[in-house]
């Protein structure tokens, strides 16, 4: 599903209570929609520590994005 979609899965359901993981391609290219998901989605990390979040990309900015979801760990894919 699209960042808009996602978001407003979240108005209904403030824990996406039906997700387990939430992934997240592409997330270098910045909207409004994504910082605005991210925040969101840091937020709720907090709240359910059940919930897993993957951030995908090809050129993101790996310690920017560790630091910001609280250390979070990386997994680098070379090829």
């Amino acid at each position: 599903m699209t960042e808009g979609i996602l978001l407003r899965r979240l108005t209904a359901d403030a824990t996406l209570s039906e997700f387990d993981v939430v992934i997240l391609d592409e997330v270098h290219e910045r909207h409004l929609n994504t910082d605005l998901l991210l925040g969101l989605l840091r937020e709720l990390l907090s709240k359910r520590k059940d919930l897993r979040l993957v951030l995908m990309s090809a050129t993101i900015n790996q310690n920017l994005y560790a630091d910001y979801f609280h250390r979070a760990p990386v997994i680098q894919v070379r090829l």
